[in-house]
């Protein structure tokens, strides 16, 4: 990083003579190229860009153009990956819609007054862009503006970030037992219904040979073998859940659960990333299916690239903002052993949590897999029920502070006037009473 800013600067202050990938230009040329254009990088400047990239193994991430313009995108996209900083979306009112600019922004290194609205690099904010990200690197601290009003919105941001939203554990219904089965061997076990869903609890799928492995990023399910029921599984005809905050990851799916006195209960169709499902009227059968080649597997909560050869991945994140589902689909190139970025707090500064991630097609240089299912990670009744029982709860907790502060009012006016005895001495009877 270093040699890219000092090489920058040879270009654009001192005049020296450079060459780049056998292209090679008079100093005076390249200052009065510069002087000329300050709007744009220079062709020579863009190869340099390519040189860098591909020392860092990112020269995937640019594209060539006719003219070698630099697009702010393209420039923070790469940028954001050097740093190994996940795009984030601003709020709608700061005007910047791409996440990788808005990552950028965020830490200081862009500035909103720097970005120029035909969205090209400015050669003056190429050279006080590296000098930012060489602070960033060394400090890991956000580069302070000069506008203190604009700083104290960032440094807002900033902290909502550092504390992203997740589920409340409060009741959002029953699961009911359900009048189907799942059928799988010489065995059948019961299957549960909540918001026209099937669910099938932990317990049975050890019981079908499932293991979990506790990993710090949460359980890892995989199926190992069929065996012989072990364990009864959880049959009641009424059970109250919450949404869980367990991940539990699948093969290459994170799934949402609900949470019970009985355990964990996590959505049947999860089970198709490996298994046919034959429904029946009364009898779901359990198949084994022939295993997908596999490229991509999760390794610390996160998709990694565990084939042997570069991929190209489109992905569709799921993120929840009180209201409705977002939806943000994209295209990453994974190289061998690379990761998908971590999305999980991608829409947060717009009150959106992260849900999970499923992966639509992964493409290798000589064969693709495309894959348009859902695996029941269709949570939007899920998530209403959820959030009707939040706003229920909100509400009862502010009518129990509201009857806690006048308890509270009551108890202070007896201290300041306490019951006090009044004494009298009749000086006549008066209703029995005698005088005196």
């Amino acid at each position: 990083m270093r040699k890219w800013v000092s090489l920058l600067a040879i270009l654009t202050i001192s005049g020296i003579p450079l060459q780049a990938e056998g292209i090679q230009q008079p100093a005076n040329e390249i200052t009065a190229e510069v002087s000329h254009n300050k709007e744009v990088i220079t062709y020579l400047s863009r190869q340099l860009f390519n040189t860098i990239l591909e020392e860092q193994h990112l020269s995937y991430l640019m594209t060539q153009t006719e003219n070698q313009e630099i697009s702010l995108k393209e420039a923070a996209y790469a940028l954001c990956q050097m740093l190994n900083e996940a795009g984030i979306y601003l709020p709608e009112s700061e005007g910047i819609s791409d996440p990788y600019i808005g990552k950028l922004v965020l830490l200081g290194i862009w500035q909103e007054s720097e970005l120029n609205g035909e969205g090209l690099m400015t050669s003056e904010a190429w050279e006080r862009t590296y000098e930012r990200v060489l602070y960033y690197q060394e400090s890991q601290q956000a580069f302070t503006r000069v506008d203190t009003k604009k700083e104290k919105t960032m440094m807002a941001y900033r902290q909502k970030m550092a504390t992203i939203p997740f589920y409340e554990e409060i009741e959002i219904g029953k699961l009911t037992l359900s009048n189907q089965v799942l059928a799988y061997g010489a065995y059948t076990y019961p299957l549960y219904i909540f918001a026209n869903t099937s669910y099938i609890d932990l317990n049975t799928l050890e019981a079908l040979g499932f293991t979990f492995e506790k990993q710090p990023q949460g359980d890892v399910l995989s199926f190992t073998q069929g065996k012989e029921r072990a364990n009864e599984p959880v049959k009641e005809k009424s059970i109250a859940v919450s949404l869980s905050k367990e991940k539990i990851y699948y093969s290459t799916v994170k799934t949402y659960a609900l949470k019970s006195e009985h355990g964990l209960f996590i959505p049947l169709r999860i089970l198709e990333m490996e298994f046919n499902l034959k429904y029946d009227t009364a009898i779901i059968g359990l198949e084994v299916a022939t295993k997908k080649a596999s490229y991509l597997s999760y390794q610390e909560g996160l998709l990694h690239n565990s084939s042997g050869q570069p991929i190209e991945v489109v992905t569709t994140s799921y993120y929840w903002d009180g209201e409705k589902i977002i939806q943000e689909m994209k295209r990453q190139h994974l190289e061998v052993g690379q990761s998908i970025e971590n999305p999980s707090a991608c829409y947060v500064l717009r009150g959106a949590y992260y849900l999970n991630t499923l992966v639509n097609l992964v493409e290798t240089q000589g064969e693709s897999y495309q894959d348009q299912k859902l695996y029941g990670q269709q949570m939007e009744s899920i998530l209403k029920a959820y959030e009707k029982a939040r706003l229920a709860e909100i509400k009862k907790r502010e009518e129990k502070k509201q009857e806690d502060n006048k308890q509270s009012e009551k108890i202070t006016n007896q201290e300041v006037f306490p019951p006090a005895p009044v004494y009298a001495t009749l000086k006549v009877e008066a209703k029995g009473l005698k005088k005196g």
